[in-house]
């Protein structure tokens, strides 16, 4: 039960809380499986099967192992720290236009190089070292191409994050 009124002098249970129903196991409410003060963290666990059953469910199980076979598991030995980029490339060109992109490091140094891939077909269509610019960007200027969708991705020497966006190019492009 997830709520409950006061009718005609009685207590009714109710299946839902202000007129919804807000799921969970059949057992235990979704919003009490979550203690408030960890609500915001988004660390719920779900096991499809029967609160009473959740201890001999297979899944639960093997989330249990892992946590605690994860206790001492360092991953920085395995990943090293990563660094992530600012992408800033337009929505829409025109055919005969070179597409501008520029990208931010959170850390400097290191070569950063971008593609621009048909976003259909995945096939590649350029690519080009980013070249320092003012402010901390780097930038380059990539096409012209065809009319179309297209991937760019710009990614760097070592411990960068790659990050994409897409554009499009038109026939004719709308004002900016």
């Amino acid at each position: 039960m997830q709520s409950a009124r006061l009718r005609g002098g009685r207590l009714e249970v109710l299946a839902t809380l202000a007129g919804e129903d807000q799921d969970g196991d059949g057992t235990v409410p979704r919003i009490s499986a979550t203690p408030l003060e960890l609500s915001a963290q988004r660390r719920e666990t779900y096991v499809a099967n029967r609160h009473a059953s959740l201890q001999n469910s297979e899944s639960t199980l093997v989330q249990l192992a892992g946590l605690l076979a994860d206790v001492d598991l360092d991953v920085s030995a395995y990943y090293g720290p990563r660094f992530r980029l600012g992408l800033d490339v337009d929505d829409a060109f025109a055919t005969g236009e070179p597409v501008s992109v520029r990208a931010k490091p959170e850390d400097e140094g290191g070569t950063l190089r971008a593609a621009v891939a048909d976003a259909v077909t995945g096939e590649l269509r350029a690519q080009a070292p980013l070249r320092p610019d003012v402010g901390g960007w780097c930038s380059a200027q990539l096409g012209p191409f065809a009319e179309g969708s297209y991937r760019v991705t710009v990614w760097g020497d070592g411990a960068v994050e790659p990050v994409s966006d897409v554009f499009a190019v038109l026939h004719e492009c709308p004002a900016r």
